[in-house]
């Protein structure tokens, strides 16, 4: 049974991966929301000033490279949490991730994600330096 949950999970991030997503965007993690310093779905605390997302099936880990349709402007983000579980929305990203993204004014944004890696250390690792996702480039 494990072993088929990893072949279907490699085939859905395969698929992602070649061709990336589009999807409606919003931000997570601010004072007023409640959620910045909470413990996630991961078990990893939700850092607002760090470049995390979540999302509702891509494993914990997946390193997602977020486009904002329509501009250059690109982060990388690590998955650590699940959500969001709002209808048409297929993730949500950390304040820092969206503030480069110029989405915090509006709130949300369309935006195009390719899955580009998996870490295995992201629980232990501070994101927030963007040094473990500069590994990845």
């Amino acid at each position: 049974m494990r072993r088929f949950r990893s072949i279907i999970i490699t085939l859905l991030v395969s698929t992602i991966a070649l061709t990336g997503s589009e999807s409606e965007v919003s931000y997570y993690g601010t004072k007023s929301d409640g959620y910045a310093g909470k413990i996630t779905a991961s078990g990893k605390y939700m850092d607002p000033l760090a470049y995390s997302a979540a999302h509702k099936t891509l494993p914990f880990g997946t390193i997602l490279r977020v486009v904002r349709k329509g501009t250059t402007r690109a982060v990388r983000v690590i998955v650590t949490d699940r959500g969001p579980f709002v209808k048409n929305r297929d993730l949500d990203l950390s304040w820092a991730a969206a503030r480069d993204l110029n989405i915090l004014k509006a709130g949300h944004a369309l935006v195009t994600y390719t899955v580009i890696g998996f870490t295995s250390d992201f629980r232990t690792f501070g994101v927030r330096s963007k040094a473990l996702l500069d590994r990845t480039k």
